[in-house]
């Protein structure tokens, strides 16, 4: 892969990230309680 096709998919998944953080602003499409679980799971 050469270095603009990286820096393409490095963009694209950060760019998936930011979406996924937004949704998380709102209570519509992310629920609290699953971030709860994911936390807890991983702090055990």
């Amino acid at each position: 892969m050469n270095e603009l096709d990286h820096a393409r998919t490095m963009l694209s998944l950060a760019e998936k990230d930011l979406r996924g953080l937004r949704g998380m602003l709102d209570s519509q499409v992310f629920a609290e309680e699953l971030f709860g679980d994911v936390v807890t799971q991983k702090v055990k």
